[in-house]
């Protein structure tokens, strides 16, 4: 627990200056060296153990960041230009139909364990495909949201935050009945509900003090936006959390690597938010306007 605590510390002693000081492409830098993390760990869950490989793509996917980031320069400088940007709806809009539909259908039905006894290379491959669908919206979300303001990121990211705590302790407490026996056998209902519980009066605390007009700024009713998107972006969360428990599970891994004392892998800390962040993006093209 004290290796916990401390891990936690360091984590948020780099993270809040970055966060606040960095400029744009500096952040974008160092959320391309997260994801080249994540995908180092993202290798060794879908069949890549060999350590030359994972750090293959751990380097691939970091680098892909970057040359990402100098395409889409000037749609990241210009907020209102990238949120009315018709590819960028397109592709946000996919992912968010990846999330919703096609990660709870591959869950229900254990598809990627089904491939993976039939052909392993295939089951490569598909997660290949995966890894990409996972980290590199998560990555250009993580930029866009921060340039369109440091709150809106926070608050968004906070999400998460509030449910997984919320769920633990709504689980410790009243959890009987499993959500997942499977994949996450810690995980009850009575916590997934908490969660829910805790988002609304979340949003509803983010109103009464007037924070939602730094993300709304002239949306009608955008007080209920939030709260209905509060709680949607709760329920994927779960599936976040889910589907990297499903993978290691497939594996036969604990964590995703053991980069962060006390915590696992980075992959670990922002399961959830690799399935919210894109979905915040996508719903602030819908909702806000600039």
């Amino acid at each position: 627990m004290i290796i916990r605590i401390i891990s936690t510390i360091v984590l948020l002693a780099l993270f809040i200056p970055a966060l606040l000081l960095c400029s744009t492409q500096q952040w974008s830098f160092l959320i391309a060296v997260l994801i080249g993390i994540c995908g180092w760990e993202f290798a060794n869950l879908i069949g890549f153990n060999k350590t030359k490989i994972r750090i293959f793509f751990g380097i691939a996917y970091g680098v892909f960041c970057w040359i990402l980031y100098y395409i889409f320069a000037a749609e990241i400088s210009d907020i209102k230009l990238l949120l009315e940007s018709k590819f960028i709806y397109n592709f946000y809009f996919s992912i968010s139909i990846f999330w919703t539909i096609f990660i709870p259908l591959i869950l229900k039905f254990n598809t990627l364990g089904k491939i993976k006894e039939q052909n392993i290379n295939l089951f490569k491959v598909v997660g290949i495909l995966l890894s990409l669908l996972v980290l590199l919206p998560t990555w250009f979300a993580m930029i866009v949201l921060r340039e369109i303001s440091v709150l809106t990121l926070i608050l968004f990211m906070a999400i998460v935050w509030v449910a997984d705590s919320f769920a633990y302790f709504g689980g410790k407490m009243f959890g009987k009945h499993k959500l997942t026996i499977t994949i996450s056998p810690r995980k009850t209902i009575e916590g997934a509900a908490v969660a829910l519980l805790s988002l609304i009066i979340y949003a509803l605390l983010l109103n009464h003090f007037g924070l939602l007009d730094n993300i709304f700024t002239t949306t009608e009713n955008s007080d209920l936006y939030f709260l209905l998107g509060a709680i949607y972006l709760g329920i994927i969360s779960i599936y976040g959390d889910l589907f990297e428990s499903y993978l290691k599970r497939l594996s036969d891994i604990k964590d995703s690597s053991q980069i962060l004392p006390g915590h696992g892998g980075m992959l670990d800390r922002i399961d959830s938010l690799t399935a919210t962040l894109p979905i915040s993006l996508f719903l602030l093209i819908n909702f806000a306007k600039y």
